[in-house]
């Protein structure tokens, strides 16, 4: 089973890129922090190197020391583009995260992102909330939106709760198949 990277910390080249932080000779700390409060969840240290990022942090209480290597590929338009090498398959990553003790890649790390472990049922829920939050409260047509892309939308909310009566009744189906002592327990009947 692969542990969800949106539970892991994670450090994105293209974040300390812009924010300055891999500029050779720049040291400081980096936090995370929870979205709800506000309140410091975790910090490390760091170090730019010119062509690597020495990263300071403890787990468990232990001091640990990480180097990271930078590289870089030319843009098309100028300029370049800096990328974290995963320090266990060598190859160029925008994003590394933390597990086992160290950063490293997804791939190496065996870490999945949530909407890759999906049933029907949560893909029908992910795609109705990313549609809903283009509508207004009870589905209303927000300000400017045309009518024609309003009603667009609804159909697809509904077409997802219909995706998801059919999964949970094919579930149902298949358990009762399954388990066919279950057809007498007075709770599954129908009236």
């Amino acid at each position: 089973m692969h542990v969800k990277a949106e539970h892991c910390r994670r450090i994105d080249v293209r974040r300390w890129q812009r924010e300055g932080i891999l500029q050779d000779g720049r040291a400081g700390g980096w936090q995370w922090t929870d979205p709800d409060t506000g309140k410091q969840m975790a910090a490390i240290g760091y170090r730019a190197n010119g062509s690597s990022v020495t990263l300071n942090y403890s787990i468990d209480g232990k001091p640990t020391t990480q180097i990271v290597w930078l590289t870089e590929t030319a843009c098309n338009y100028g300029g370049t583009r800096q990328w974290f090498t995963c320090p266990i398959r060598g190859e160029r990553v925008a994003v590394l995260f933390l597990r086992a003790g160290r950063f490293a890649c997804r791939h190496c790390q065996r870490i999945a992102y949530g909407s890759q472990s999906g049933d029907l049922c949560d893909r029908a829920w992910r795609k109705q909330a990313k549609v809903e939050a283009k509508l207004g409260p009870n589905w209303a047509r927000p300000k400017g939106m045309h009518s024609t892309t309003r009603e667009r939308l609804v159909s697809i909310i509904l077409e997802c709760e219909e995706r998801r009566d059919a999964a949970l009744s094919g579930y149902l189906d298949a358990m009762l198949r399954r388990y066919p002592s279950l057809r007498s327990d007075p709770l599954l009947r129908m009236r």
